[in-house]
């Protein structure tokens, strides 16, 4: 894998790990207006946004799967963990991993690096 791949996908996973967190976030907030009054808007905002962060966040899976497709390794979660084993340096900084899983589709594994 080239340095340039390297530094591709470390960004990449980079862009992943917080779009995840900020996807973490709008959930709890999703939550909040649904246990509440009743807020409509409110509703309406956050559901807004969590669907926009969807789509980034496919996209950015996309991205990595062309990355790891470049480098000759399988898509998916087998492909980033085979692709950070080999080039420690692609693992976020966070050193937390969350990469989609096998199966079910959407199902994440989510672990800290030791």
């Amino acid at each position: 894998m080239s340095n340039t791949t390297v530094e591709s996908l470390q960004t990449c996973l980079r862009q992943e790990d917080a779009l995840v967190a900020e996807f973490a976030v709008i959930l709890e907030q999703e939550t909040e207006v649904l246990v509440g009054p009743g807020d409509v808007d409110a509703l309406s905002k956050v559901t807004e946004r969590k669907n926009e962060v969807a789509l980034k966040l496919v996209e950015l899976s996309q991205q990595r799967d062309r990355l790891l497709a470049d480098a000759g390794l399988p898509p998916g979660h087998a492909g980033t963990e085979q692709a950070v084993s080999r080039h420690p340096r692609a693992r976020p900084k966070s050193g937390r991993r969350c990469w989609p899983s096998p199966a079910p589709p959407t199902k994440s594994i989510c672990a800290t690096a030791p």
